[in-house]
């Protein structure tokens, strides 16, 4: 897990960049890597609806819509108890134990 954890940080970085095709390439590999958990013979059709929704959204409102300062955190304590929900809570402790170290 650790691994994946890096790979979905050094892909989110590559945001900051402002290539829109790295970016796009980078936000596909963490859908994908959160869609990892979907049963293989469902795992298809979901990100075949992923898709589906993707393609229809609306990138003016999209663009103009403004976020509060914190919001981030909100949405990065999501991705990681989304992350880590059904995993052992001795490792769920490591790995949270392992992110606070991480960040300071």
């Amino acid at each position: 897990m650790e691994k994946s954890a890096e790979r979905v940080i050094k892909l989110a970085s590559v945001l900051e960049l402002g290539d829109p095709d790295k970016a796009g390439k980078s936000l596909a590999d963490i859908a994908l890597f959160l869609m990892s958990r979907i049963p293989d013979h469902k795992r298809t059709e979901a990100i075949r609806k992923m898709i589906i929704k993707i393609r229809i959204m609306n990138a003016e409102e999209i663009s103009s819509k403004k976020m509060k300062d914190y919001s981030s955190m909100g949405q990065s304590l999501s991705f990681i108890k989304n992350v880590l929900s059904g995993h052992d809570k001795v490792y769920v402790r490591r790995v949270l134990d392992a992110i606070v170290r991480n960040m300071v």
